[in-house]
């Protein structure tokens, strides 16, 4: 079954996340409702789609569901989940927008032109990480606020924000390493600009005289999108005789808390940029010298949130590249790979809520969308064989928690990943007149 590609378009305000309103009372004088989750969590993706799928095709067996659509645990064997990314109308084309990479760091700003610049590569220091006992696998400082580039903290700040792909690519080509955006068009942050915030109160009612409880008035912040905006995912998969494949790219569903409502569209157009950062065009016309002796380097960039099983420092730049190893061995045996820079942030929480049991999903940590990781690749000959590598990594899940527990597999779309072209000097050999951003 070829991908795909499915447009959710908010119908209503979305509230993602769980059931924390603040009352009227908690409310005084402060500004402390709860703000939805953003982007689209994936637990919640899978939900509509697995639910969209049944209630579409018209299933009413409840003892035949995990048959046909999986679990909130466990998709059907060949099913692949990917996206859950904001997207918008530009020139009749559908723009997604991604995670900004950590490794691009903010240096300055006038008004709302933001000037940016891309780390080099900098060799691990690690006994500069900061590394707490409670927590011995995030790299980050004490209030996990500020990033690490190999545990020495870089100059400029790092935006969580989001750019569209258009600049995805740029970012990926590498072909330049200086430049400056507008916030509102070029990137933004904390939302692209087609999202905002919106505040909604509401009131709890009792369940026997549907009359409103007391003191029970309460509020949420809610995402709203403009008109011809909101999220893009993709579906790939074996479907039984009994599911209908259209149902997902048409109807209406309730997603979130308070019965949001989204619709579901296909045949939209995405825009040439995504598509050029999906199938690797970034990779072609490389004009690097590669004699088996030499290196180059390359980024790896987090824009889903990912899990490394390991817990322990001396262990993390090992497990960092073997989901990297599995795939590059398969195209050349004699390939070596070095863990070189590693930016990442405060850790996300990963967890959810089956409706059907009733429970709370079990707890992981992982890595938040943006983490960026610098490898050496060594030991590659041609580079043929490098460009099949590199978009053998790119645009797969590679960074998720595959076990028979674990609810966030890359099958839901975890660990999602693109990767830069490659690059043969370091940064300080090949844009010496940057030397302002080394120390």
């Amino acid at each position: 079954m070829n991908k795909l590609t499915i447009f959710l378009q908010p119908i209503t305000a979305l509230y993602f996340g769980a059931q924390a309103g603040s009352t009227a009372g908690e409310m005084a004088g402060h500004n402390t409702a709860p703000e939805s989750l953003f982007p689209l969590p994936l637990s919640t993706l899978q939900g509509i789609l697995r639910t969209r799928l049944l209630v579409g095709s018209g299933v009413k067996d409840i003892n035949c569901i995990d048959s046909l659509v999986g679990t909130p645990e466990k998709l059907p064997a060949d099913w692949q989940i990917q996206g859950g990314f904001p997207a918008g109308f530009d020139n009749d084309a559908l723009e997604i927008w991604l995670p900004i990479p950590f490794y691009l760091f903010k240096t300055h700003n006038k008004g709302n032109v933001y000037s940016f610049e891309i780390a080099r590569n900098y060799f691990p220091h690690e006994d500069l990480c900061y590394n707490p006992d409670d927590k011995p696998c995030y790299l980050a400082d004490e209030d996990f606020n500020k990033l690490q580039l190999s545990g020495v903290p870089g100059k400029g700040d790092v935006i969580q924000g989001w750019l569209p792909a258009r600049n995805m690519y740029k970012i990926l080509q590498l072909n330049d390493t200086q430049f400056q955006w507008q916030k509102g068009k070029d990137f933004d942050f904390p939302y692209p600009p087609f999202v905002k915030l919106e505040l909604k109160p509401g009131t709890a009612i009792e369940k026997d005289n549907l009359q409103t409880k007391e003191s029970m008035l309460y509020a949420y912040k809610y995402l709203r999108f403009k008109q011809n905006s909101g999220f893009v995912a993709w579906f790939q998969g074996e479907l039984s005789t009994e599911l209908r494949q259209d149902v997902l790219q048409k109807g209406f569903i309730t997603a979130g808390r308070k019965s949001g409502c989204v619709a579901l569209k296909g045949n939209v157009d995405l825009s040439d940029n995504w598509n050029k950062i999906a199938q690797g065009e970034h990779f072609s016309g490389l004009q690097l010298h590669l004699d088996g002796k030499n290196s180059c380097y390359a980024w790896i960039v987090f824009i889903t949130p990912g899990y490394v099983v390991s817990n322990q420092k001396d262990k993390l730049w090992e497990e960092l590249l073997k989901p990297l190893y599995n795939k590059a061995r398969m195209i050349s045996p004699n390939i070596h790979l070095q863990t070189i820079s590693f930016l990442t942030g405060k850790p996300v929480l990963l967890t959810g809520y089956a409706m059907a049991t009733k429970k709370r999903k079990r707890l992981f940590y992982a890595w938040p969308a943006g983490t960026s990781l610098l490898v050496k690749i060594s030991g590659v000959t041609d580079l043929l064989t490098l460009e099949n590598i590199l978009k053998e990594w790119n645009n797969r899940c590679l960074y998720a928690l595959n076990d028979t527990k674990s609810p966030f597999g890359k099958e839901f779309g975890y660990g999602h990943i693109l990767v830069s072209a490659p690059f043969k000097e370091t940064w300080e050999e090949q844009w010496p007149e940057h030397r302002s951003l080394y120390w």
